[in-house]
């Protein structure tokens, strides 16, 4: 009831103030009273009650009266099935029949011809009767049924006296010589059984001529299936007087749209009332189409465009319809879900292919030297998506070689095998282990000789041979030359190495000393017979020596030769 009562003051309010607000209980007008914070009702009896109400606004304008019906049971019980059916007809209610619980045909054959009434009321399991609903009908004169209209007539005022007849056609009203003021039109027609239907008066209001031109209509009301708790109220600016309805939230079906208008000086117009059908339009495969049907993994969502259309109309998301994703990062089928909103129902999936990303894989290049352990075989990867990074492959590629510490020098291919990865398939580019030549020192012994020997042998000496190997791998073998000679005289000597060749070496030489040392004669004068030693001029020093000892160190002749007498130290 409180409900009814906020519907006629938001209207009213939107445009005045209130200066009143009235109501009256049961149509009892005369017992009218001032609306208060609430309105009490315990006094009233069990059974159906009717409240209605108006306001007034600052302009001494009332709004139209608004009546509401509502129950108040005798019991608290609430009833779960009906016990009890009957009926009477034109209002005879001592002849009433009773139908029991159960549904019955009601036989109306035996009434006369003429205008009839059909009242009902149904009594439930707390012994409590509904309210009576009444209709009325009518029974033809003749059994024949009516196909056209032949005649129609109308009255203003409820004057019938001056009724004008229309003929058998629609046709125009003119109300333009009516006083300003409230006024009735009723219109009823006559079939070709010569019936005339009930007659049916509405009423309204022919404005001041000054009013007229100023007034237009202000603001619009509406509201769906008697919701009027939740009406709709808004100015109405739209240009072309089409206002927008929303009714994308309606349940398919029948419903009732109840609707009203206010003038600019805030007077409401009476409730219209219409009928429709709503039906939802479903959404269907072939209304979607995608921006294309595959795409590559990229590490993110992916949400290819989406066109819906329906027939000519191109819809909008968010409006018409919603969209959600499944499956849609990583490689497989993923799925788009289109979802009716609005005026559109039903969801459709629709599939797209996510296929793996090239993950390029190379091996990188590597050095060593022959003899030597391979190094690390490393890969490097291009084509990461997004954050990606070798944490996101099954099984991680592998880089291999032939190549092993007795492989001679040249270059090996490093082969990428292996590698597997959800979102990727691999292109794998092979690498080059390139073996050089290992380093192989060669040096010569220092050695030492007497003055007028022949030359000794050298002794070379190798650091740095792989794999066990020895001098006997090398296809020539390093010589040692020196400018020194079995008359050479004494003194130090470059014993120089060179010459070498090797497949798997590279060499490096350390040359040495040949010493020639001054022959002491002592070895010779002992060994042999004695001599005489004479100086350089011809002095004899020592006649028939065995022995040079006690000589000084200097040049002695003996046997005919130079001697350099140089004592052991």
């Amino acid at each position: 009831m409180l409900a009814a009562v906020s519907v006629v003051c938001t209207t009213v309010v939107a445009q005045k103030s209130i200066t009143e607000k009235t109501y009256w209980i049961d149509g009892d007008v005369g017992n009218a009273q001032v609306v208060a914070s609430s309105i009490d009702i315990s006094s009233l009896s069990a059974g159906v009650h009717s409240l209605t109400i108006r306001v007034k606004d600052s302009e001494n304008l009332w709004s139209p009266s608004l009546t509401k019906y509502f129950v108040i049971p005798s019991i608290a019980t609430t009833a779960t099935n009906i016990a009890n059916r009957e009926y009477w007809i034109d209002g005879n209610i001592a002849s009433r029949t009773s139908h029991g619980a159960s549904p019955a045909d009601i036989n109306l054959m035996e009434l006369a011809a003429g205008v009839h009434s059909l009242t009902i009321r149904v009594k439930d399991d707390n012994g409590i009767w509904s309210p009576s609903v009444t209709k009325y009908f009518i029974v033809p004169h003749i059994a024949a049924a009516a196909t056209d209209i032949e005649e129609r007539e109308y009255w203003i005022d409820g004057n019938i006296a001056t009724r004008t007849f229309l003929g058998a056609s629609p046709a125009e009203i003119s109300l333009v010589e009516l006083a300003a003021g409230m006024h009735s039109l009723t219109i009823r027609m006559k079939d070709d059984n010569g019936i005339w239907s009930p007659p049916l008066t509405k009423y309204f209001i022919v404005p001041n001529a000054t009013e007229l031109e100023e007034m237009k209509i202000a603001r619009y009301m509406y509201w769906i299936d008697d919701d009027n708790n939740n009406a709709v109220t808004a100015t109405a600016d739209n240009a072309s007087s089409v206002l927008d309805i929303d009714i994308g939230e309606l349940v398919d079906g029948e419903h009732v749209l109840s609707w009203c208008v206010a003038d600019t000086k805030g007077v409401w117009s009476d409730v219209k009332t219409a009928s429709f059908t709503f039906t939802r339009t479903p959404i269907t495969s072939s209304m979607i189409a995608l921006s294309q049907s595959s795409f590559e993994y990229a590490a993110e969502e992916i949400k290819p465009g989406i066109t819906v259309v329906d027939g000519d109309k191109l819809l909008v998301e968010g409006e018409d319809y919603e969209v959600s994703y499944t499956n849609n990062t990583n490689t497989g089928d993923a799925t788009v879900t289109v979802t009716g909103k609005g005026i559109y129902k039903e969801s459709v999936d629709v599939q797209f292919a996510i296929t793996k990303a090239t993950l390029t894989v190379t091996a990188e290049n590597k050095k060593r030297k022959y003899g030597d352990e391979n190094p690390e075989l490393t890969l490097s990867y291009s084509g990461w998506k997004g954050l990606d990074d070798a944490s996101v492959l099954t099984t991680p590629p592998m880089a291999i070689t032939e190549a092993t510490a007795k492989s001679t020098v040249g270059e090996y291919l490093i082969s990428v095998s292996g590698g597997e990865a959800a979102n990727y398939v691999m292109a794998n580019t092979a690498g080059t282990l390139t073996i050089e030549k290992a380093t192989l020192k060669v040096g010569v012994a220092d050695v030492s000789m007497t003055a007028g020997e022949q030359l000794p042998v050298f002794s070379l000496t190798y650091e740095g041979f792989k794999n066990d190997e020895d001098e006997t791998v090398l296809t020539t073998l390093p010589q040692v030359t020196t400018d020194a000679t079995s008359s050479s005289v004494p003194g130090d000597y470059v014993l120089t190495v060179s010459g070498g060749e090797a497949t798997n070496y590279t060499f490096i030489y350390t040359n040495g000393t040949l010493t020639i040392e001054v022959p002491s004669g002592i070895q010779q004068i002992s060994a042999d017979r004695p001599v005489n030693v004479y100086t350089l001029g011809g002095v004899l020093v020592r006649r028939d020596a065995t022995t040079l000892d006690g000589l000084s160190d200097g040049v002695y002749i003996i046997n005919g030769k130079k001697v350099y007498v140089r004592r052991k130290r």
